[in-house]
């Protein structure tokens, strides 16, 4: 069932990318079927009914609103910054790359996968515009050694595998519509409390539902939004949608209020390259130079620093075995989405 239900989404996701079908068009042929909803990433019981339709919708509305395009979009680079060893980044929105945590010392776990540092980062994240990261979980690393590079910092720290207050949800969009470029965000893995945080942006700024959010997001980045944050993304989807946008700052750095827009401009980032932009759509394009993240430097035994472990380290240790059992990068059987 699960397999069935991996290519029904696939087939629909291509039905709506190049066949320029809606997702209820290109679910159609399908509806009389049923399929197991899509797990998140917890050996728990699934409690929240993710359908692919879901999935199909929130593609459709991010291609609506500019996040995609199959012009630009590059699989290899996708393919390689979603590796644990390569930086374990994902582009989920012409704004915003979720990432997991840096840590202070470059250092592989007991179970074989990788711990970067920011200075593994820096060099990507300035080709690339980002001009604030913001931390969710607790510090391991140095924010000074973004701040040392031009780039801002931001610390929002609550606990692993929970739900965001909504005064760190609210200066968490606030902190984002007022930096002019893009942002990069984490917490330990980069799934539960990032694509949380991240979805709520969204969900003011081009509307989405929390069941396309998450769809969306799964996409992208596989595991995301973990646990009891899918019902607090239903929850909190009508007051993200009645918050008003902002757009970019006018020549005092005020905010001024927009509409809701599909525009990629709500973002404040430069999507068309030949107006300076250095990103243009949710991934790099072929045309884009890479400026890989470089794993160099000396690199250290985890079992030597002590570390707790954490959800969000089973999370980390998980994604890398599932990449290492699988060269070609994508799930070798079971949920698509984890």
């Amino acid at each position: 069932a699960q397999r069935r239900a991996n290519a029904v989404c696939i087939l629909g996701c291509w039905a709506v990318l190049f066949q320029n079908m809606s997702a209820e068009k290109a679910f159609e042929p399908f509806q009389r079927m049923r399929f197991p909803p899509f797990h998140d990433a917890t050996p728990s019981v699934c409690t929240f009914n993710l359908t692919i339709l879901d999935c199909l919708k929130g593609l459709e509305r991010a291609i609506q609103s500019g996040y995609i395009s199959t012009k630009t979009f590059d699989l290899h680079e996708f393919q390689h910054f979603e590796r644990v060893e390569n930086g374990d980044l994902t582009w989920v929105s012409p704004k915003f790359i979720a990432f997991a945590g840096p840590h202070n010392v470059y250092q592989r776990t007991p179970q074989g996968h990788v711990m970067l540092t920011p200075e593994h980062y820096i060099p990507y994240f300035k080709k690339r515009n980002v001009t604030l990261v913001v931390r969710l979980n607790e510090k391991q690393y140095d924010e000074k050694k973004f701040l040392s590079a031009g780039i801002d910092h931001l610390d929002l720290i609550y606990p692993d595998g929970t739900n965001a207050p909504m005064p760190i949800l609210l200066k968490f969009i606030e902190a984002c519509e007022k930096t002019p470029g893009a942002v990069a965000v984490h917490c330990k893995a980069g799934l539960g409390r990032t694509g949380t945080c991240i979805g709520a942006y969204m969900m003011k700024y081009h509307q989405f539902t929390a069941h396309e959010l998450i769809g969306w997001l799964r996409l992208c980045r596989p595991g995301s939004v973990i646990g009891p944050q899918q019902q607090f993304m239903e929850a909190i989807e009508g007051r993200m949608h009645q918050l008003t946008p902002m757009k970019k700052s006018n020549s005092k750095g005020e905010l001024l209020p927009a509409a809701v827009s599909s525009s990629n401009s709500s973002y404040g980032v430069a999507q068309d390259a030949k107006r300076g932009g250095n990103i243009h759509t949710v991934l790099p394009s072929r045309n884009a130079a890479a400026g890989g993240i470089v794993t160099t430097g000396k690199m250290v035994a985890s079992a030597a620093i002590g570390l707790d472990i954490t959800q969000g380290d089973k999370l980390n240790d998980q994604k890398y075995m599932r990449y290492r059992n699988n060269k070609s990068g994508l799930p070798s059987g079971g949920n698509m989405f984890w």
